[in-house]
C-alpha cells in the first residue's frame, strides 16, 4: 500500500534552481526533491555524511514526490538580487575582477508538495522531523524562511492524500507529476539526491543527483485525472 505526506510550501521568496552555478542563480519551477530531502535531513539535524543522512535520501529515492503549484492568477516574475563576489580566480589561478552574480526569487509562491512512499514510518519520522526541527529549515536558500508549517496532516493513503491536494481551498495552477519511467516524460530533472556531499566540506565536492521523469501538467481536466487515477 502507498501512503503519502503532504506538504505545505509557502513563503514570500523561495529558490529552488536545480542548475544554479556561478555567475546565474536561477530559483526554479518548482520544490526539487534535492531540496526537500535537504530540508529533512536539516530538520532531523542528519549531519552531513551520517547514517542519519545516508537513511533520509535513501528514503528519497524509494518515494515518488509531485509538486502542485495554487493560486487563482498568473506567477509574478521572478525577484532579481545582486551581489559581488571578491577574491575570485580563474582556471589558471589568475586572480580575477569583482565578479557579479545574479540570484533570482520565486516570489509569493504557494506549492503543494505530495510525497508517496510504501515505507509509512519513513513519512511518520519526516513528519515529526519538520513538526519539530531541529536545526533551520528553509526554502531553497537560507532568506527564504517559512511563512507557515509545511506539516498539517498526518501522514496518509496516498489516494487520499491525493483527493484532499485536488479538492484544496486553491486551485492547481500547475502539476509535476513523477513518473516511474521516462516513458512520455516531458522533463528530466537531475534533483533525485545521491550524496549531499564530503563530511566538514561546504562545497561542491562529493555532491550527486540522478534524474527524475516528471510530466508538467497545465490542464485543468488533466490534473483531476492523475489526482484521482
Amino acid at each position: 500500500m502507498m501512503y503519502a505526506l503532504l506538504l505545505h510550501i509557502a513563503a514570500p521568496l523561495q529558490a529552488w534552481g536545480t542548475d544554479s552555478l556561478f555567475q546565474e542563480r536561477g530559483a526554479g519551477s518548482a520544490p526539487s526533491m534535492s531540496a526537500i530531502c535537504g530540508m529533512v535531513c536539516a530538520a532531523a539535524g542528519a549531519d552531513k555524511g551520517s547514517e542519519d543522512e545516508a537513511r533520509i535520501i535513501a528514503g528519497f529515492r524509494a518515494a515518488r514526490m509531485h509538486c502542485a503549484a495554487r493560486g487563482d492568477g498568473p506567477s509574478r516574475a521572478p525577484l532579481c538580487d545582486f551581489h559581488t563576489v571578491l577574491g575570485t580566480r580563474a582556471v589558471n589561478g589568475a586572480p580575477l575582477p569583482t565578479v557579479v552574480t545574479r540570484r533570482f526569487y520565486q516570489q509569493d509562491e504557494r506549492y503543494c508538495v505530495l510525497l508517496e512512499s510504501a515505507d509509512r514510518d519513513f513519512l511518520q519520522r519526516a513528519a515529526e522531523a519538520l513538526r519539530n526541527p531541529r536545526r533551520g529549515i528553509w526554502l531553497g536558500r537560507k532568506c527564504c524562511i517559512p511563512a507557515e508549517p509545511p506539516v498539517r496532516e498526518p501522514v496518509m493513503p496516498a489516494a487520499e492524500a491525493r483527493r484532499l491536494l485536488l479538492n484544496g481551498p486553491r486551485r492547481i495552477r500547475e502539476l509535476w507529476w513523477q513518473l516511474d519511467d521516462t516513458a512520455g516524460a516531458d522533463l528530466l530533472l537531475r534533483d533525485r539526491p545521491l550524496s549531499f556531499g564530503l563530511p566538514g566540506n561546504s562545497g561542491r565536492a562529493g555532491r550527486a543527483c540522478d534524474y527524475r521523469p516528471l510530466l508538467r501538467i497545465t490542464d485543468p481536466a488533466a490534473i483531476a485525472a492523475r489526482l484521482t487515477e
